[in-house]
């Protein structure tokens, strides 16, 4: 979401953390200890405002639904904010976590036609819509190419939010209501954030 070639929100300071084992697998330990070092790092810094974009997630459980609402809770409570992924299922995001959480930002993936991907997790979960198909990127192993996934959507829209909370200062909700009213219809009537479609590191 950030980065000198491609990039939605320019001048930012990344925090990266590598959750995945460089592309393989995630274990759950993984993604706890991606969740907790970005937390710990929010709260260390409570005078500064961050977004966490986290796209990697999997089927919502009752044994999942308690950490991630948690992990929601305390990056809301330190003042910051958190983007992430619809999913990439073509099924109800509802059904799929972190996607399912009124904490985060869920963000499903349209493509250049203003549709739906074929790819996207839709539903009552969906927060917002970004670009997600073909998408210029840099890409894990080094270099530019195109990539396509709900992975690349939610960057885009972090991108987005960093740039609001630059300008001023919101609440989750408030920005939330800020990318529905700034947004445009796609073709299946839902909102979408207007972006670069090929602004994404």
């Amino acid at each position: 979401m950030v980065g000198h070639g491609v990039g939605a929100a320019k001048d930012t300071d990344l925090n990266w953390y590598p959750v995945c084992q460089l592309g393989n697998s995630c274990a759950w330990s993984d993604i706890e200890g991606g969740y907790e070092t970005a937390i710990s790092h929010m709260q260390s810094n409570t005078n500064t405002k961050y977004v966490i974009n986290y796209s990697v997630g999997g089927s919502r459980t009752s044994s999942n639904e308690q950490a991630y609402n948690n992990w929601g809770q305390r990056i809301e409570n330190a003042g910051s904010f958190w983007a992430t992924s619809a999913g990439n299922s073509a099924a109800n995001a509802c059904n799929f976590a972190p996607a399912f959480t009124t904490y985060a930002v869920t963000v499903a993936a349209y493509n250049v036609a203003l549709n739906a991907a074929f790819f996207t997790n839709t539903g009552a979960c969906v927060d917002i819509w970004g670009a997600g198909e073909q998408v210029y990127s840099c890409l894990p192993a080094g270099g530019y190419g195109v990539m396509s996934g709900t992975s690349m959507s939610s960057p885009n829209i972090a991108g987005l939010m960093i740039n609001l909370i630059k300008a001023d200062d919101y609440t989750l909700p408030q920005l939330k209501t800020k990318l529905l009213s700034d947004s445009f219809t796609l073709n299946n009537g839902q909102s979408a954030a207007f972006w670069n479609t090929d602004a994404l590191c």
